[in-house]
């Protein structure tokens, strides 16, 4: 290797290597710190920096009294990007929600073109049914739920990653929105996910799109006088 190269990212080229290579996949078990010292003739101060990176990349992931383990939790390296964005105010709430808006434009149209979806959409219902009654907390969870539902009868992983990402990354947000959304307003969100749910079972994509679109319109409406 380059003689420039820091100690811990020869770690981080290691894996990849053997990632590329197919010797390591999801799940496999890396061999422990002192053997990754070993191999590498490198400190095991170094081999945990860069087993640290690639935790934070979520490519590695540690299990107590296991050891470390190959993952795919990339969405941490986007919520990082992302809160990092906010916190730099380089970017604004509305305009994650502009993205988040968009995604879930292209994930509908995924959707819609998906034909293996029937358990989804039967999850889909029941997450619906628990809404009427239900408090402002539980209605947090749902929407969440349901969101993610609809990523994942989008069947894109990349686009999944993303939105689990940006969904992260405004949970508080969009609690403190439906917090101060009056029980009017709580409905009509409902009422959005339901015709949804609709568009995607009665295949009609316009009014999908539609239903998106007027979901953000009311929740931009009370993040302006809530926040």
């Amino acid at each position: 290797m380059d003689s420039g190269v820091r100690e811990y990212e020869k770690v981080i080229d290691s894996i990849m290597d053997q990632i590329q290579s197919r010797r390591l996949k999801i799940g496999s078990i890396l061999p422990s710190e002192r053997q990754m010292s070993s191999d590498l003739a490198i400190s095991r101060n170094s081999v945990r920096e860069g087993l640290r990176v690639l935790g934070n990349m979520g490519l590695v992931k540690s299990r107590q009294g296991s050891g470390n383990f190959i993952s795919a939790d990339m969405s941490r390296s986007f919520i990082s990007v992302f809160n990092m964005m906010l916190m730099l105010r380089v970017a604004t709430l509305k305009e994650i929600t502009d993205f988040r808006k968009g995604i879930e434009w292209t994930l509908s149209e995924l959707a819609f073109h998906n034909s293996d979806k029937a358990d989804r959409l039967r999850e889909m219902e029941g997450v619906l049914a628990c809404v009427p009654g239900s408090s402002a907390e539980d209605q947090i969870a749902l929407d969440y739920h349901f969101h993610l539902l609809l990523a994942a009868m989008a069947n894109n992983a990349i686009l999944s990653v993303i939105m689990n990402s940006v969904s992260s990354v405004y949970e508080t947000w969009i609690a403190d929105v439906i917090h101060s959304a009056s029980p009017e307003e709580r409905l009509k969100l409902h009422l959005t996910h339901a015709q949804i749910y609709d568009s995607l079972v009665s295949r009609n994509k316009e009014a999908g799109f539609a239903a998106v679109a007027d979901h953000y319109d009311i929740v931009d409406a009370v993040a302006v006088r809530a926040l």
